[in-house]
This record gives C-alpha cells, sequence and structure tokens, in this order.
C-alpha cells in the first residue's frame, strides 16, 4: 500500500510539473508522501541527505558553528528529476545550491520544499557523491555539507600537481570523491576531471610524503571493498588519492589526500633561514603537516625534522618569536588545540619550530610565502620594529599579516618594487595586529624586482616609520 501511495503521488507530481502549475505546488507541500522525511526510495529513487555546518570565514570570529542545517533528496531515474526539502532553523537563506566538487553550480532548492528535472549529467555528480548542499544566510555566512546516502560518509580528494613528491606547478586538477560505508567496508568512487584516461589508485603517507599505492580504483562509478586495516588511516587523513598518466614517455602524477567535509590540510617546510633569529647555517630541516578539523578545534599531524622529537607551535607573522608556544609530538592525531590554531592557521600566521635551528609557516598547497622584518630609525630616530608576510594563495589573491611595536598606531602598509609603491589596503585589528586578502596579480612584479621591500606607515609618520627587504624561505 505504502508503495502504491509512493508510486500515485510521484505520477501526480509528474503530471503537476507537465500540466497544472498550481497542482505542482501543491505536490510540492506534500512530500512527505513521496518519502523525503522517511528517507524511502520513490520507484527506483535513491535517498540523500546533507548535514549543513559551518563557522565564519573570520578567523577571529568565535569558533563554535554559525549554524547548521539538513538538506534531503530523493533522485528518480524513470523520471530524471528530483524531490527535496530543507531545514534551516537558524536562519532563512537567500539561496541553498547544489555545487560540484569544483564549486560550480548544478542547481537551486529555492523553497523549504520542492520537486523539478535533474539532467542525467548533473544526477551522475549527486550519484557519485560529487555534490554539495551550501546555504548563505542574509549576513553572508556559508554553510555547507556533502550530499550522500543515508549513512555514508563522504571524503574528497582535490588532485594536483602541488601535493605530488616532489610538487610541481597546477590544479586542482581532478577531483575524487569516496562514499564511504564504514560498516559494510565499502565505497563508491566519483571521479570528476577533464584529464583524459590515467590510472587512480589510493596511496598511503601524510602530505609531502612519498607514499606507497595501497588500493586499486577501476574507474568512476566503481565500488570497492575497504580493507581493515585502512579505515582508521582514511578517517584521520593518512591516505591519497593518485593520478598516474604516461605524458610524453614521462609519468606525470598529481595527488590529493583524502578529507573529511570542512577538512583543511597544510604543510610546512622548517628551513634554518625562517628561525628568529635567522640561521644561517641551516637549510631544509624537516617538513610536515597539519589537518585541522572542520571547527578548528582539533588536528592531526605529523613532522619529520632531523634530529628533534618534539616541536613548538604558536602563531604569529614570518619573523616574529611570541612568547607563549605549544610543544607537540613529532606525530599525533585528534587532538584538541589552543586557539591559537583557530586564528593561526587561516591566517597563516600558525608556525612550528625547532627553537634556535628553524621553523616553517603552516602554508595551503601551492602557497608561497615572502616575509620581512622592518625597523627604522624613523626621523625620531628611535629604533622600531615591524614584521609583515605576504602569502599567494593557489587561486589570484594574497594574505597579508603584520604586527608591529611603533611609535603609534598602524595606519597603512605598502608594498615597494621597481620603482613602484603598492598600497595593501590593511585593516588594523583590536589587539594591535593588521592584515588584508588582496588580489595577487597586482602584486607580483613588485615581488619578483630585486629590492622589493615593505614599509608600515603610523600616524606619527604617515609616510612610513618602518621598512624592511622581502625575503623568501
Amino acid at each position: 500500500m505504502k508503495r502504491l501511495l509512493a508510486l500515485a503521488a510521484l505520477a501526480l507530481c509528474q503530471a503537476c510539473v507537465d500540466f497544472h502549475e498550481a497542482e505542482k505546488q501543491y505536490c510540492m507541500h506534500h512530500l512527505d508522501v513521496c518519502g523525503i522525511q522517511q528517507g524511502a526510495h520513490v520507484q527506483d529513487g535513491h535517498p540523500f541527505a546533507a548535514n549543513l555546518s559551518g563557522i565564519s570565514a573570520d578567523p577571529y570570529a568565535p569558533v563554535p558553528p554559525i549554524a547548521t542545517g539538513q538538506v534531503q533528496l530523493v533522485y528518480d531515474d524513470q523520471s530524471q528529476s528530483f524531490a527535496w526539502s530543507w531545514s534551516i532553523p537558524a536562519f532563512t537563506p537567500t539561496s541553498v545550491v547544489l555545487v560540484d566538487a569544483r564549486g560550480n553550480q548544478l542547481t537551486t532548492l529555492p523553497t523549504p520544499t520542492g520537486y523539478e528535472g535533474m539532467p542525467p549529467a548533473t544526477a551522475q555528480l549527486l550519484l557519485d557523491g560529487l555534490a554539495t548542499a551550501v546555504a548563505t544566510s542574509p549576513a553572508g555566512d556559508v554553510i555547507a555539507g556533502p550530499v550522500a546516502p543515508p549513512g555514508r560518509e563522504r571524503l574528497l580528494a582535490a588532485l594536483s600537481g602541488w601535493e605530488a613528491v616532489p610538487p610541481h606547478p597546477g590544479g586542482p586538477l581532478a577531483y575524487v570523491a569516496l562514499t564511504a560505508d564504514f560498516s559494510a567496508q565499502t565505497a563508491h568512487v566519483g571521479i570528476q576531471s577533464d584529464l583524459p584516461g590515467g590510472t587512480y589508485s589510493v596511496g598511503q603517507a601524510w602530505p609531502a610524503f612519498s607514499g606507497s599505492d595501497v588500493l586499486q580504483i577501476p574507474g568512476p562509478g566503481a565500488d570497492i571493498a575497504l580493507p581493515p586495516q585502512l579505515i582508521n588511516d582514511l578517517s584521520i587523513g593518512h591516505l591519497y588519492v593518485v593520478r598516474k598518466a604516461d605524458i610524453g614517455g614521462g609519468n606525470l602524477e598529481i595527488r590529493g589526500q583524502l578529507l573529511a567535509p570542512g577538512a583543511a590540510l597544510y604543510v610546512v617546510t622548517l628551513t634554518g633561514s625562517q628561525a628568529v633569529p635567522p640561521n644561517a647555517t641551516a637549510g631544509v630541516v624537516g617538513q610536515g603537516m597539519m589537518i585541522s578539523s572542520a571547527d578548528r578545534t582539533s588536528v592531526t599531524s605529523t613532522f619529520s625534522v632531523a634530529g628533534a622529537n618534539n616541536v613548538n607551535f604558536s602563531a604569529s607573522p614570518a619573523g616574529v618569536e611570541p612568547a607563549q608556544a605549544w610543544s607537540l609530538s613529532t606525530g599525533l592525531s585528534g587532538v584538541a588545540v589552543p586557539p591559537v590554531v583557530a586564528t593561526g592557521l587561516p591566517r597563516r600566521t600558525a608556525y612550528v619550530e625547532v627553537p634556535g635551528v628553524a621553523r616553517g609557516q603552516f602554508l595551503r598547497p601551492g602557497e608561497r610565502i615572502y616575509f620581512a622584518t622592518l625597523s627604522g630609525p624613523p626621523p625620531g630616530g628611535t629604533s622600531e620594529h615591524a614584521w609583515m608576510q605576504i602569502v599567494l594563495t593557489a587561486g589570484n589573491t594574497a594574505i597579508v599579516e603584520g604586527a608591529a611595536s611603533l611609535t603609534s598606531g598602524v595606519t597603512g602598509a605598502e608594498l615597494h618594487g621597481n620603482g613602484n609603491t603598492l598600497d595593501l589596503g590593511i585593516s588594523v585589528r583590536p589587539d594591535g595586529s593588521f592584515g588584508a586578502v588582496v588580489p595577487s596579480v597586482p602584486l607580483l612584479p613588485l615581488l619578483a624586482a630585486s629590492g622589493a621591500s615593505l614599509s608600515v606607515l603610523t600616524t606619527t609618520y604617515p609616510s612610513g616609520e618602518a621598512s624592511g627587504g622581502v625575503l623568501t624561505p
């Protein structure tokens, strides 16, 4: 009887789509009959759910989630259509959309309940675990969650040359989703890529470390078995996906770590040049990674540092040595972290060091850092100091961060090179630090110039109180 009711309801909805808009609206408000609330199949339908959450993009905002919500979907093969229902108690969103792994919009869910057609290409992304539900509040806050069958967890790898060993420019060039049923020890594979051919496999290693293949991926749409010994590694970010292709007689690899929803990957290279003060006798002495949880309250990390079993972790712009540091072993998993992590990682001011030997700022794959120690004397004759860094992201933005100990408040910061000066458009925060996120393209020729420098402007010295040459690790 329930199946007959579901069939009848689906037929009614389809008739509404085809013939009568008023009746379609009636169907949209009675989707519980169609199985949305129960998560039941509609004919040969496929149920999906997405738990939405998020924290403010502002690293100074409180860490607890800004809001949560839920989206439920049922896709029907026969009619190539889907029904949805969403609930976001904290706010009425300006939009709820489905996006693909690249962030491109697939479809809009304009009302709390609805029913409409879905193109086969979009449906395939949904079925392969490559869709994410995203809701935006009137204040601009964003919450999101992967769309997956009930009881399954999606992990996503963004494959690029930046995560290959050794790294090379380019990416992300492909995305691979594993929608895992951990109780059944199986996973469904989804691949979104414009690259022809190639072979995919799962490897075991931390980011930036050489690894070995442990599981072959037959291709997109495949269902694979998860060996029990790999399930824990998968849950803590210890597995990656690698694509290999023979190009011009050589093997070109791209790679990406398999990460849980909202997790963020940071990598670090420790060098003597970044130590405070700089250590001219030490080159590259170690490397490591850190995966921050979606709510930035815990991390999983590992480091390989010559001659050291422990490292110190803290947060400040490159060149600054704060009074407090957090000591870590060179390998840890799921450890609660102090608030310095929540602010430092997204601002790229978090670092790891072997005191007096080497240090490195945590960066996302493909990013590059420039830094400077700024000093006077200004016209007043006293020696003042400031520190600044510019991180070029793998996209087209630059993250500017700084701190200062000067005669008066900071009012601006400038980049100089090739006889040109560029205002970096910083904002000063309540704690005295300053920063900005700006387009990176105008900065590139100045940073590449011989003798490039940074300067800080203050109330007392509006033309500049401290300046210093730009360095790279």
